[in-house]
């Protein structure tokens, strides 16, 4: 009978057809320029708790879409303190012009004792850069 072959090779073919538009369009999307232009400002510290001897801050930063709306490839915000350490955060797709502020948490060590009364905060903010 003729039938079921044909069935059998219009639906391989279209198993083929679906694969091949299914890697055009990853490919399509890896392939795209992006247009967004993620710029950082304002980097500060925010809340700090100590737990022994270390010390937990909240590194704060705004991060602006000076460019367009299409977006390529995930964008990270990344805290550097000058021993190295840091933390980073996903940047999610931000609308042109608009801004958004992102935050992670930065754990370093401290000379102070534990339940020592003051301000844990660094004196100098943190360094903030977006990777792509």
């Amino acid at each position: 009978m003729i039938v079921p072959r044909i069935v059998v090779v219009a639906g391989s073919i279209a198993i083929v057809v679906l694969v091949l538009l299914v890697a055009f369009l990853v490919l399509r999307g890896a392939l795209v320029p992006t247009d967004a232009v993620y710029v950082v400002s304002h980097p500060q510290w925010g809340a700090c708790t100590q737990t022994g001897q270390s010390v937990h801050c909240t590194a704060i930063a705004t991060v602006t879409n000076q460019g367009g709306s299409r977006v390529a490839r995930v964008q990270y915000l990344a805290f550097y303190l000058p021993d190295g350490s840091g933390c980073d955060a996903d940047i999610p797709v931000i609308d042109p012009g608009a801004s958004r502020s992102l935050s992670c948490v930065v754990t370093m060590g401290s000379n102070f004792p534990p339940g020592t009364t003051g301000s844990q905060t660094p004196t100098d903010p943190p360094k903030a850069v977006v990777q792509p």
